[in-house]
């Protein structure tokens, strides 16, 4: 065998060791009740959750009051209503161009 394979192989079997050494103490700090991670990352995708909320909130009211409009003229259906939304290139809540009746029947039920 040439002396850089066996360098390999003598790599890879200590890489296994440390994972498995590391994964061991891990599972032995969460079995004695020790809280893993970053308390301060917990914090920052709980702020970062409210404030996606926050904006998804205002986005839908803002389409819900294009709706209302939609409605206003005359248009009651949903189907006519994902194709005036569609038409007029408001996206949907999840930012796609094309319009679903059903999607506005959420928004609207919300």
């Amino acid at each position: 065998m040439c002396r850089p394979t066996v360098i390999l192989r003598l790599r890879h079997g200590e890489a296994r060791r440390i994972s498995e050494r590391t994964k061991a103490a891990l599972a032995a700090a969460k079995a004695r009740g020790t809280k893993l991670g970053s308390p301060v990352a917990s914090q920052t995708v709980a702020k970062a959750r409210a404030a996606r909320s926050a904006c998804a909130a205002k986005a839908n009211d803002t389409t819900r009051a294009v709706i209302r409009d939609i409605q206003a003229s005359g248009i009651q259906t949903l189907s006519g209503i994902a194709r005036t939304l569609q038409g007029r290139g408001i996206k949907t809540p999840a930012g796609r161009s094309e319009w679903q009746p059903v999607q506005v029947s959420m928004l609207l039920g919300a």
